[in-house]
């Protein structure tokens, strides 16, 4: 039998931001005439904004506060009243989601939203994490333990749906499927007798630890050995890069495979494709290497890594950008070389080549702009008229974005927005 229309309005029409703001006032943090100012500002706004936001703004409450309180009444949250509060969800998702849910039983509302693509599993554990404090684990794998889930039947992870792994400082961490659910935390602290910090995971991966924790040992290393064969993965791509010669790298998930193309000579070459489900493990791999966020997949982000091959050190730059078919990677390599062309030898015609000579860099003044696509041959051009002006008379100071090549005898400094 179907829901009643009355039934599945409930969970809207009950208001998703009164909903947090009960949970706020019982706790303390703000007062009813507090909250009755922040609604009607809120109510006034052109562009819809979550009521946390504007608490924030006005002061009321910090965003210490928020999480704390949150955390801490996390099994009165509901998951559906919090996400449309944030406007992850509209209200219609909301409400198809709550009748498939009344339909299917006992599942739960987030594992229905995700499935139903009303929001990505990614979205929807960065905002857990934001609005509770908890930690995202972005690993593909979980580590197991044995001396931490020896201690409890494996029936226990399945029915819980959650596992305990160790953290990097020795603490332990319980990642659930359903985070708001606190009673999986509180039985595994009294078989443990120690606190454990709750955390969020994607829940193949959790499920792929249970599974590993069922199967015994091997299935561990087998985890380990997955690990361990996207390492070998990104090493053998940026080799083989540098053995073709390329100046870029595009690491590009398509609908069923993930795409490698390398940049040869200005031109795009399809090298191999590698199984799609490889395509987070491998990205979050290069993000570790090139110090970018890897729990950031919703916006574009720019980082840098430093490989060395054969006595070569090669300076990339890798761009990520947000796609349909998950995260494009574009790595372009910037070979540290000491050995540059003349300025005779760059590949102009010899009238052209005396003119930019005496007419560019002869004069005393003045600025020179250098245009072209990608692999044209505009820094091989600037290095080498910094070259040819090297001197013992002459004082060079470049600002550089980053150093491509060293040059003896001048001044080169390398930008750092971080610092500004």
């Amino acid at each position: 039998m179907a829901p009643s229309q009355s039934e599945v309005q409930a969970p809207v029409t009950e208001g998703a931001a009164r909903e947090i703001a009960d949970i706020l006032i019982q706790a303390g943090d703000i007062d009813d005439q507090q909250l009755e100012y922040a609604l009607r500002i809120k109510s006034k706004l052109a562009n819809p904004r979550p009521l946390t936001t504007i608490l924030e703004e006005l002061g009321m409450v910090t965003q210490e506060q928020l999480r704390k309180t949150l955390t801490t009444n996390r099994v009165k949250l509901r998951l559906g009243a919090l996400l449309l509060e944030l406007g992850e969800i509209s209200e219609s998702d909301l409400r198809a989601a709550v009748a498939l849910q009344k339909e299917s039983g006992d599942r739960k509302l987030g594992e229905i939203l995700v499935e139903n693509h009303f929001i990505a599993e990614d979205d929807l554990l960065q905002v857990l994490s934001a609005q509770l404090g908890f930690p995202y684990l972005e690993a593909e794998r979980l580590q197991v333990d044995r001396s931490i889930t020896g201690r409890f039947r494996p029936e226990w992870f399945v029915q819980n749906g959650c596992f305990i792994l160790r953290g990097e400082d020795g603490s332990l961490l319980l990642a659930a499927k359903d985070p708001l659910n606190n009673r999986p935390q509180l039985e595994a602290e009294k078989i443990l007798n120690r606190a454990l910090t709750p955390c969020l995971a994607k829940r193949h991966v959790i499920d792929q630890a249970i599974r590993a924790i069922q199967g015994g040992p091997s299935a561990g290393r087998a985890a380990v050995d997955v690990e361990s064969e996207l390492v070998k993965t990104v090493e053998s791509i940026l080799i083989e890069a540098i053995a073709h010669n390329a100046s870029d790298i595009h690491v590009e998930p398509m609908k069923n495979r993930l795409r490698i193309r390398f940049r040869e000579d200005g031109v795009l070459v399809p090298q191999k494709d590698l199984p799609l489900e490889m395509a987070r493990g491998l990205a979050s791999r290069i993000k570790i290497l090139a110090g970018a966020d890897i729990a950031e997949r919703r916006r574009h982000q720019d980082g840098r890594l430093l490989f060395e091959h054969e006595g070569l050190n090669i300076d990339m730059r890798v761009s990520f950008y947000s796609t349909i078919h998950g995260e494009k990677i574009v790595m372009r390599l910037l070979n540290n070389r000491s050995n540059l062309l003349d300025i005779k030898d760059i590949g102009m015609a010899p009238k052209m080549g005396e003119r930019f000579r005496t007419d560019v860099l002869d004069v005393p003044s003045g600025v020179t702009l250098v245009t072209g696509p990608t692999g044209s041959g505009k820094t091989t051009t600037l290095y080498g008229a910094i070259n040819y002006l090297n001197n013992t008379n002459t004082s060079i100071i470049t600002a550089e974005d980053p150093v491509e090549y060293v040059i003896n005898g001048i001044n080169q400094c390398s930008i750092n927005p971080k610092i500004n």
